[in-house]
């Protein structure tokens, strides 16, 4: 998969803002810390949804909404990036090439709890 320079760096800049939960809202983003201009950063936030990086997460938005009184859009890492979500202490995703790698061999929990089995 092909990444603009300017999607290459929203997406690093959400795995080093990353947390436990891999969950993400466009309004939290740092728009000056991106250098991005507003409907800039929608358009590139939109084209990292758009190819599949982020999948919407309508019932942590709902949760959050509940919980908090944010009406705010969450969305997941298709997949997982923080240890939290995948439990594999060897397997880390750091970059943006780590990710796009992960992306295309389609590493689901599942898969990374078998890799961390065969390497025991």
């Amino acid at each position: 998969m092909k990444l603009t320079d300017k999607e290459k760096t929203l997406v690093q800049h959400l795995l080093d803002n990353n947390d436990g939960s891999d969950v993400h809202a466009f309004e939290f983003m740092d728009m000056k810390e991106l250098g991005f201009k507003l409907n800039e950063a929608k358009g590139v936030f939109g084209s990292i949804v758009d190819k599949g990086l982020l999948e919407h997460d309508p019932e942590g938005s709902r949760d959050r909404k509940a919980s908090c009184g944010e009406d705010v859009e969450l969305y997941q890492w298709t997949y997982p990036v923080d240890y939290e979500q995948h439990g594999n202490e060897n397997y880390e995703i750091k970059t943006t090439a780590e990710y796009l790698t992960a992306f295309e061999n389609k590493m689901t929990s599942e898969k990374i709890e078998k890799l961390e089995k065969e390497n025991q």
